[in-house]
């Protein structure tokens, strides 16, 4: 760390990786992992104060002896604003994700049942509740494709590129509801 006096308190992060004295990428590094605290919050700039607190319990300096707040921790403590004043009123704390395409429920358990055996393609029969028509609705808005027949003679289909991202999307819809519940 250098002694630049003509140095704004604010710093911006390559400013910051000159008064730590490491290159802009090590100090990226340090951030991430939390030897150095996040940017000031709503902004792209580091306060000098926090830079030497957090360097100086780095260093054994300051106590880290528990209870003990430095001056940056006091701060944010006293500024932040309490999560659930920001999420008053909301009853997720993150969006529901979205669907690209607006299925019926014989579609969603058609892609599905083809997401979780992909990438072998499947025939109508080997999915409940499932027939060739809703295969051929799929197929014609680009969710699934026709893979040629089965030594039965069925028609076997497997998804698309977009039906697999839609799948993902199906995914991720579960997760949220499990993780809202």
């Amino acid at each position: 760390m250098t002694n630049q006096p003509s140095l704004p308190r604010l710093l911006t992060r390559p400013q910051a990786a000159a008064y730590c004295g490491c290159s802009v990428a090590t100090f990226s590094g340090w951030v991430a992992a939390g030897h150095i605290p996040k940017p000031v919050f709503g902004s792209r700039r580091w306060d000098k104060r926090a830079i030497d607190d957090a360097l100086d319990r780095e260093a054994g300096i300051i106590s880290c002896t528990k209870g003990a707040e430095s001056a940056h921790e006091r701060w944010e403590r006293e500024t932040q604003v309490p999560f659930d004043r920001l999420t008053k009123g909301c009853t997720h704390t993150r969006p529901a994700p979205s669907t690209r395409f607006k299925l019926s429920e014989r579609q969603e358990i058609a892609i599905r049942a083809l997401g979780r055996r992909n990438p072998v393609p499947q025939c109508t029969d080997a999915i409940d509740g499932v027939g060739e028509r809703t295969m051929v609705e799929l197929t014609e808005i680009g969710i699934a494709r026709c893979d040629g027949r089965d030594s039965a003679g069925r028609f076997i289909f497997k998804l698309t590129k977009e039906g697999r991202a839609e799948y993902g999307r199906h995914l991720e819809i579960d997760a949220w509801r499990r993780s809202t519940q």
